[in-house]
Order: C-alpha cells, then structure tokens, then sequence
C-alpha cells in the first residue's frame, strides 16, 4: 500500500497490531496503529484528533450504542462470511451463500492460556439479544440475509441474552435458514438446545482441546468432561451439528494424555457425524 500510495495515510487496526503494531509504526507501514476498538478512534483521526503514531484506547462499554455496519454503496455479495474452518479453501464446490459475519460480544468469560484474546479485549461485554436481533432482521430485510454466522469468541458466554435472542427469533417466525458461531461447553439446561432447533441454529464451533480433563485444567477451560458429554447429547437429539476444534502438542502433553484423547473416541463413537461434524 505504501509504494502503491505513498500519498495516502494508512491505518492499521484489529488484533495484530498488540503484537505488531509498533513495529508496523518503525517500519513506515503505517501512519497509525489502533489498539483495540477503533470504531470511537477512527473518525477522531480522520479529523485530526490524534497525532501519528501508536494508538492505546479504552474498551467500548456500551456495544449496543454502536451503529450496524452499512454496507450500501457495495456488493454485500463480497462480504459474505466463510466457512469457519475454511471449506471454502478446500473444498473447489463450496458455493457461497446469502450469509452474512455478525459479532454480538467482545472478550471472552474464559482466560485460556493458549489464547490471545485477552491482550486486545481484556474484558468480556455483550450486545442486548434486542440489539442484535435488530440488526439481523435489518440485513434480512434490506439485504437478503437469511444465514448468519457469529464470530464471537462464543455466543453463549451470556446465558441470559443468549437464549433471549433465540427467544425473539422463535417468536418472530424463526425466518433464518440457518445460524452458527463459536460457543463453549458449559452448563445448560435442555430448553436452550430445543430453542436453538426451533430458531434453526445449526452448527455450533466448539473448543474442546482436548479430551484430557488434566490438560484442559491447565488450559483454564472450566468444564469437565461430564459437562461436555451432557451437551453432545442435547445437541445430539436437537440435531444441532458441532465441530470440535482441538490443541495436538500442547506444552505438557505426555503420551498418557494422548491416550485420553484416543480412549474417549473410541468410546465416543456413537457422535460421529451426528453431532459432531467435525
């Protein structure tokens, strides 16, 4: 962009830059690095606010106070999300479809080890189940959007909001063709799984890890393993597909977790395919 523009200022933002971002400013890549949210920074740097350089802003508390992203003018065609664990680099038939990227929390409630999104959204925060229904139903009836993938770093990390949205979609006619994102195993009762059908959720992302107790107790994951059975058995019956995002070599790993690993799929093979995708 610098030799193609040399005329322009160049603006770098998203996780990166907490690793990268001064560098990007040293190494003339950029004029401004943003760490964290931009969405309060970047219109204050376009009227002159701040000076070139690194950018260190505090967290947005009120996410529902944010506009939806506005994406007329553009072939929103081009902004349709893709396949989270990358069917459609993969897979030469992958088709895309009317699905559209939503974001309704930042943070995490978990603080894995392995993970680095507690550098950037150091706490957890979340959109009303109103606000981002809302907006939802605005690309459903502006846009044509009926599928929708959440990029949260997990969609159930509010209990309560969460199965408010299903609630709202339910009562609206369930009008989507299909919903996913990113969730964690965590202590849910059978009538969220039996929302979640009626609203026509079908895949959940989940990061397991591992399959060792031992392991994922010093990964800080927080669940144990009769959790994670009791919700592949809901997702099960509900016919909610899952896909099991898993760490091979993790630093402490010995051979006898490598057993675990292999012992619960062999034991566990009654979820392939149904509910576990992947």
């Amino acid at each position: 962009l610098r030799k193609l523009c040399p005329d322009k200022k160049i603006i770098a933002g998203g996780a990166p830059i907490t690793q990268y971002g001064k560098w990007l400013i040293e190494s003339n890549l950029a004029d401004y690095a943003v760490m964290s949210e931009g969405e309060e920074v970047l219109p204050n740097i376009v009227k002159g606010k701040y000076n070139e350089g690194v950018i260190t802003t505090k967290q947005i508390s009120d996410l529902d106070a944010l506009p939806f992203p506005d994406y007329s003018g553009l072939d929103i065609t081009q902004y349709v999300a893709g396949s989270p664990i990358g069917d459609q680099v993969r897979d030469k038939n992958y088709k895309k479809r009317n699905e559209i990227a939503l974001i309704g929390s930042r943070g995490c409630v978990r603080k894995c080890t392995f993970c680095d999104v507690e550098a950037y959204w150091p706490k957890f925060r979340w959109r009303s189940a109103q606000n981002i229904f809302d907006e939802m139903m605005y690309y459903y009836k502006n846009d044509n959007m009926d599928r929708f993938i959440f990029y949260d770093s997990l969609v159930n990390g509010n209990s309560k909001q969460f199965e408010e949205l299903l609630d709202l979609i339910i009562e609206a006619g369930s009008p989507f063709k299909a919903i996913s994102g990113l969730a964690i195993f965590k202590r849910t009762p059978e009538r969220v799984f039996e929302k979640m059908k009626k609203a026509k959720w079908q895949t959940m992302v989940v990061g397991v890890e591992s399959f060792s107790e031992e392991v994922r107790d010093h990964m800080r994951k927080k669940f144990s393993n009769e959790i994670m059975d009791e919700n592949l058995k809901w997702y099960k019956k509900y016919r909610i597909n899952v896909i099991l995002l898993m760490i091979v070599g993790y630093p402490g790993e010995l051979e006898r977790h490598h057993k675990e690993n292999y012992e619960w799929m062999k034991n566990n093979r009654h979820y392939s395919g149904r509910p576990i995708k992947q």
